[in-house]
């Protein structure tokens, strides 16, 4: 199981990398988008790419994704930046916020990593090697 998650990860990695190859958005981009009707919009249809923190009477949006709503690590560097922002407005409760800026940072921490790659061609041809070896020398020292 514990594979099979890191290999979905891997993928949606790759996938959220090869998103942003096919249709480049700058950062910028995606912070114009930021209107608030198209949030009203967006976070009714994506509640995965917001974290919401009640201020005073009002609600305020943590944007983590992208327009194509795939999280995005600058989105969620602009939320934390916004986080900090609100930590000096009086009507915000400290808790909620220091909560929403956990989460922000271990998901900036998740989606920042690189891609992890496999090895060399070169280095998996040895690796392979070596165990043929180790193998036929078994059969050689068993007489088999």
């Amino acid at each position: 199981m514990n594979t099979l998650q890191e290999a979905y990860q891997i993928l949606d990695e790759l996938l959220r990398q090869a998103n942003s190859l096919v249709s480049p958005i700058t950062h910028h981009q995606d912070l114009e988008r930021l209107t608030p009707d198209f949030v009203k919009r967006d976070s009714t249809k994506n509640p995965k790419c917001y974290l919401k923190l009640a201020t005073g009477a009002k609600h305020t949006l943590f944007p983590l994704c992208s327009r194509n709503g795939i999280h995005s690590p600058e989105m969620i560097k602009f939320s934390l930046k916004m986080a900090e922002r609100l930590n000096d407005f009086d009507d915000v409760d400290r808790d909620k916020l220091n909560i929403i800026v956990k989460k922000l940072n271990t998901l900036h921490q998740k989606f920042s990593r690189p891609i992890p790659r496999p090895g060399s061609t070169g280095y998996l041809k040895g690796l392979a090697t070596k165990k043929f070896n180790k193998e036929l020398n078994y059969g050689k020292s068993t007489g088999l």
